[in-house]
């Protein structure tokens, strides 16, 4: 076995990845939630697939990509208060939650320096009421 080189005392430092900086706040019908410090793509693309195949949003798969986005844009911390306070406030507006969900995904993008792409999502003028 060949000698070891340098001090055996030494030890080598494994660093740690950082977590990156909040992307700031999200606030909703009076409540204020922290937003996650990153998002994934994938929440977005299974939004976009569904509105292109024709799902609305009162759609069962058209709500769960609406939920799965919303989930990935709120932090972890305060996903169960936001979940929360959208049952006790009765909200019933999932455009007005949508044009908020777009602010967060926005102000995210930007704090990953993604500054450039933008999140737009427009509503169908063929949705059901």
């Amino acid at each position: 076995m060949p000698p070891r080189s340098g001090n055996p005392a030494t030890r080598a430092r494994q660093s740690r990845p950082k977590k990156p900086a909040p992307a700031g706040t999200l606030t909703f019908k009076g409540a204020t939630y922290k937003l996650d410090s990153k998002m994934g793509i994938w929440p977005l693309l299974q939004f976009a697939r569904a509105a292109e195949s024709g799902l609305t949003t009162v759609d069962a798969k058209g709500l769960a990509a609406i939920h799965a986005f919303l989930q990935d844009v709120i932090d972890p911390e305060d996903w169960g208060r936001f979940q929360e306070d959208m049952i006790s406030k009765k909200v019933d507006d999932i455009a007005e939650l949508m044009n908020a969900a777009q602010q967060a995904a926005n102000k995210l993008m930007d704090a990953q320096g993604n500054g450039e792409a933008k999140v737009e999502i427009v509503s169908s003028t063929t949705d059901k009421a």
